[in-house]
Parts: structure tokens; C-alpha cells; sequence
């Protein structure tokens, strides 16, 4: 059965960004359904429901994989590219999601908007940390990358919550953000049957009886794959608010992808926005560090992967904390007006169990390095 696989990690929370390639599968199909469905709607996130449209939940590993490997031309002349699986994004999913397809002998191809980005971390450099350290290791017991390139590439480690219970403490890496995207492209660049291109998806291409074929990029070309993985992040549709004005990107200084949300709409998907803010950047030398609390890393370091390969101790570099104030939040208070949420220029929903600081009546502040010869 050709599938298409959809990422939630940016959709149901912003600070989910790598496990989705993993949370299911699902199939446009003719009128003849299985009763999968209902069975395991409830399971499926409300930032991407599912209009009337017949679709099918399936497990990832329900069979065993038929592998073909062929271009050929087509009638009118052009070659047509032909893979096992397509996957959509390069960021911790794609990545992820690509090399797991690769490594099982699927000619893959990994398509991503800008090959300097690949697996680069946009927002605050760090893996782990509660409930994610916890999937991190998972992902690595399954033969992911994240750990092991988390473990390499760190500025600093700590265990979160020592002084509670086990049940909530939770390993967390502030990694060189630049290292770490230089480590995971040369994996991914280096290994058999992965190919990489840069474009932009704008259509999911579907056969006759709903089943997919593959995908068009913005500039008209086709590529043909019976199963398509999306792991976009926050491309599709994205828009960057900074106070009251606003531009289309997925990220900072990044494009964003237009046209496979409307494409997605079309063939019965419902769609949502949702938003997560951005840490300012700081220069070094604008801060009085004598005035911040130092927080450094742990003595004992822990490593989320359990290859010991890569269980090499490295200088840590230090982090810092200060705390909001009255008279912080009483800047915040009187200029609500100049956000693009309470302003009213933005309607979409926030991270649930993570308030912004202008919910909070006061909050800690922390200064994080991102890269080994920067802060």
C-alpha cells in the first residue's frame, strides 16, 4: 500500500521536533476503508485533522518493503527520477526519517529547501531535557543519530531536576549549533542510498485511486515515489512576526514553503497555525556577567547515546542566570499593545505548557552559549 507519512513535530508543539517521522502512517484511499480509522482517530493530534476524505491510519511495519531503484524517460522526453521513499525536510526528523529509509536498503531521496541547512538548529541549540531526553535515548536504541551528534558536539551538559525524584530528572546538551549541522549533513551526505536535492514541494502527486506517486517541486519537476515522508517543520506557510511587522520565512533569514499546505487542503486535510517565539540573540560584550548567576556543567557527564564510541569528555563552556523584575514586567505591561498577539495581528495557538513571558509574573532568564567561539 503506497503511504504518505505526515510530521506533526512542529504542529502539535513547537518544542517536538524530531520524532514524528515515527507516530504514524497514512493512506489516501478509494471509498473501500479499513476499519483503522476510527479505531485510532483519537490518537491523532487536533492541530492536523482529517476532513471527509477517506483515510486510512496503518502501522509503519503492517509489510515487509518491496524495494525498485529506476529512472527512466517518460513520453515526452524527460527523464522522471524514481525512488522508494521521499522524504520532505532536513531538519532532526528528515534527517532522522532519511537515514532510517537508507540504512534498510530504500533508495531515498531527501529534498530540502537549502542544503547549508541541513539539521541546523534555527532556535536554542540544546537536546534534551524533560520528556525529551527520554526520546532521545529511544531514538537512539532504534540506530538514530540525535544522541550520538548531541554527544560530539556539546558545549555543555546537566542533568535537570537532580534534587527530585528519577522519575523527572532529565539530560539536557547545549550543543555548537554549527557542529552540529556540519556533523549530520556529512552523515547524511555520505551514506549509501541516500540521494539530497534542493528544492521546494509544492503537490503531493496521486494516482488514479488516491494512492501516492511522489512530488513536484516549485520549478515544475517531478519526482515519483510510492511512499512520501513530511517532516517540514515550520516551513509551510510560515510567517515571521517581528513586532508589528511581518514576513513570510520559516525561519530567520529562511524562505519559507508555499503551496504543499494549500495542496494538502485540497486533497481533505485540515490544517491549523500555530505559533512559538524566538530567543533574542545577545552580543557577549554588551553583558556585565558579574551580575548573573554562572550555572555550569555537570562534573559526571552523561551521554544520551550508548554507543561509548562516541563518549569523548570535552571542555564545557558556562551558562548564566538572572530573573526578571518588577519593573521588566511592567515594560512588558505597557507596551502588550506592540505584540503581535495582543495586538490582534496574529491568530494562532501558543505552546501550551510553555506561557510566554509577558503570561508570567515573573520568570528566570537564562544566557546560553550557541557555538564554541561565540555566545
Amino acid at each position: 500500500m503506497a503511504t504518505v507519512t505526515l510530521n506533526l513535530c512542529r504542529l502539535t508543539r513547537h518544542y517536538f521536533p524530531l520524532f514524528a517521522p515515527f507516530l504514524f502512517r497514512s493512506s489516501l484511499i478509494p471509498s473501500k476503508s479499513p476499519p483503522a480509522l476510527s479505531r485510532n482517530s483519537h490518537s491523532i493530534p487536533s492541530a492536523l485533522r482529517f476532513s471527509r476524505r477517506r483515510i486510512s491510519i496503518v502501522s509503519a511495519s503492517t509489510s515487509s518493503p518491496e524495494w525498485s531503484c529506476s529512472n527512466r524517460n517518460s513520453s515526452d522526453g524527460t527523464i522522471e527520477e524514481r525512488y522508494d521513499v521521499i522524504v520532505v525536510g532536513g531538519g532532526h526528523a528528515g534527517c532522522e526519517a532519511a537515514l532510517a529509509s537508507a540504512r534498510l536498503g530504500a533508495k531515498t531521496l531527501l529534498l530540502t529547501l537549502n542544503l547549508d541547512r541541513i539539521a541546523w538548529q534555527p532556535c536554542n541549540p540544546a537536546v534534551g531535557g524533560p520528556a525529551k531526553s527520554q526520546l532521545v535515548h529511544e531514538v537512539d536504541a532504534l540506530g538514530g543519530e540525535i544522541g550520538k551528534a548531541a554527544d560530539r558536539c556539546y558545549l555543555q551538559k546537566r542533568v535537570l531536576n537532580i534534587s527530585r525524584g528519577p522519575a523527572v530528572r532529565a539530560l539536557r546538551a547545549q550543543t555548537d549549533k554549527r557542529e552540529y549541522a556540519m556533523l549530520l549533513k556529512k552523515i547524511v551526505e555520505s551514506t549509501p542510498n541516500l540521494f539530497i536535492r534542493e528544492a521546494m514541494v509544492t503537490d503531493i502527486l496521486l494516482g488514479k485511486n488516491d494512492n501516492v506517486e511522489g512530488v513536484r517541486t516549485f520549478f515544475g519537476m517531478n519526482f515519483y515515489a510510492s511512499s512520501v515522508i513530511l517532516t517540514t517543520g515550520t516551513f509551510m506557510s510560515g510567517k515571521i512576526w517581528v513586532g508589528r511587522t511581518s514576513m513570510p520565512a520559516g525561519r530567520a533569514g529562511e524562505s519559507s514553503s508555499e503551496g504543499l499546505t494549500e495542496n494538502l487542503q485540497r486533497l481533505g486535510f485540515e490544517t491549523d497555525r500555530l505559533k512559538t517565539g524566538t530567543p533574542a540573540r545577545v552580543d557577549i560584550r554588551t553583558v556585565d556577567f558579574s551580575r548573573l548567576e554562572p550555572q555550569h556543567g555537570d562534573e559526571e557527564v552523561s551521554w544520551f547515546s550508548f554507543d561509548p564510541d562516541v563518549h569523548i569528555e570535552r571542555a564545557q563552556m558556562c551558562c548564566y542566570l538572572t530573573r526578571t523584575t518588577k519593573i521588566t514586567h511592567q515594560l512588558i505591561k505597557e507596551n502588550l499593545h506592540e505584540t503581535p498577539t495582543y495586538g490582534g495581528w496574529v491568530e494562532a495557538k501558543g505552546p501550551r505548557y510553555c506561557p510566554s513571558i509577558e503570561d508570567k509574573k515573573g520568570t528566570e532568564v537564562s544566557l546560553t552559549p550557541v557555538e564554541r567561539n561565540k555566545a
